[in-house]
């Protein structure tokens, strides 16, 4: 340590891995440069030379490194360290390049516009300086108020941010993720009727129509179809039922029933490919090969091109709500976490606005008789006839 004629302590040292050092400790207190002195040899001795690189290159301050050091957080600092150069521009460019393979063109171009106006709005700078919740509160407010954009297309903004605030945490350029609150909407049903579903099927290639005929089927996600295994299905007589991968439930897991239409498909892959134990039931196909499969299919079988390989659990559900499925199984089928997910398939089922057939049911349990002739006659009870 040396002491300028300013007063002012310097750091002088050389320190392996990084060579001579001769920096400003800011301070002309002694004890407090003796302080400082200790913990920047305290981090280069654990190994945190790249800590020491942020300081030494401006991405960090000695008092910042000292409250993270004190508090015991240099991991968080280290996140913030990493995203110190990024900009946002650039962490946009490099989340749609890692999220091309994932989604159709057309999906990316919705990420991609999005976020665009996003940086128009944040402007550029620091990645974790502009991904905060208070930005990103006055994006939505920018959008929807001030350019008068419909709640849906600021919906569709804030997930095209979204997706930008998982890979920026993932990738260690935020130490935090913002909260991004959406407006809330009607949820949208789309859904295939017998004979749309008959022409999709018929104008899908064979290798793909087992895994679609799965999901119209029972109504699972895509990604839990593809994880499907052998050892996940049981056949017992005419029932089959299949545990299927669920992050969104407590124990990561939903036993699902399986009609005889898929157990079939599912016994015949089996059979042909002398599957066994923990191999996968659907052939490993990429996920952009099976979008693009699904979006060929549905412009042959001119059925609409937003219906997505998701709305085939559109069209289980209202099948299944029309033949008069139980609201809370179907929840369970579905793997929705709350009954007012499953609630917009209400309308579908028979019985749901029809109180009239439970009328007699309580009328009998309750005691009460049939008031007979309706043009003015007082209704009797069981409790009029004990009345003296």
């Amino acid at each position: 340590m040396k002491r300028r004629s300013n007063g002012v302590w310097y750091f002088k040292k050389r320190l392996p891995g990084i060579g001579s050092v001769e920096r400003s400790l800011g301070t002309k207190s002694r004890t407090r440069a003796h302080r400082l002195e200790s913990m920047v040899v305290s981090l280069h001795e654990a190994g945190r030379l790249d800590l020491m690189h942020a300081w030494l290159e401006g991405d960090t301050t000695l008092a910042e490194l000292q409250e993270h050091y004190e508090a015991g957080t240099t991991h968080d600092l280290v996140r913030l360290v990493r995203g110190g150069r990024t900009t946002l521009s650039e962490a946009i460019d490099e989340t749609l390049d890692a999220k091309a393979a994932d989604v159709r063109p057309a999906t990316l171009e919705v990420y991609r516009t999005g976020l665009k106006h996003f940086l128009r709005i944040a402007h550029d700078g620091r990645v974790a300086e502009k991904l905060t919740t208070a930005i990103i509160r006055d994006f939505k407010k920018a959008r929807h108020q001030d350019e008068g954009v419909k709640p849906q297309t600021a919906n569709n903004d804030l997930q095209a941010v979204s997706i930008l605030a998982s890979y920026a945490q993932e990738r260690g350029w935020i130490s935090e993720r913002p909260i991004i609150k959406r407006f809330k909407s009607a949820p949208k049903t789309i859904w295939l009727e017998g004979p749309d579903v008959a022409a999709y099927m018929a104008n899908l290639r064979p290798a793909f129509r087992p895994l679609m005929q799965m999901l119209v089927g029972t109504g699972i996600r895509l990604g839990e179809a593809e994880n499907l295994r052998v050892c996940d299905v049981r056949f017992s007589g005419d029932a089959c039922e299949a545990s299927v991968e669920d992050s969104k439930t407590p124990n990561g897991v939903r036993v699902i029933s399986v009609p005889d239409w898929c157990a079939d498909v599912i016994q015949a892959r089996i059979e042909a490919d002398s599957l066994d134990g923990t191999d996968g039931i659907f052939a490993p196909i990429p996920r952009r090969t099976v979008q693009k499969e699904h979006t060929r299919a549905v412009m042959a079988a001119g059925i609409r091109r937003d219906y997505t390989i998701h709305r085939h659990r559109d069209t289980f559900a209202t099948s299944m709500a029309r033949a008069g499925m139980p609201l809370g199984v179907l929840q369970h089928q579905l793997g929705h976490g709350t009954i007012q997910q499953t609630m917009k398939y209400a309308r579908f089922h028979p019985d749901y606005n029809d109180a009239k057939p439970y009328f007699q049911k309580v009328a009998d349990r309750l005691g009460f008789s049939p008031s007979g002739d309706r043009s003015g006659d007082t209704p009797r009870t069981a409790l009029d006839s004990k009345t003296p």
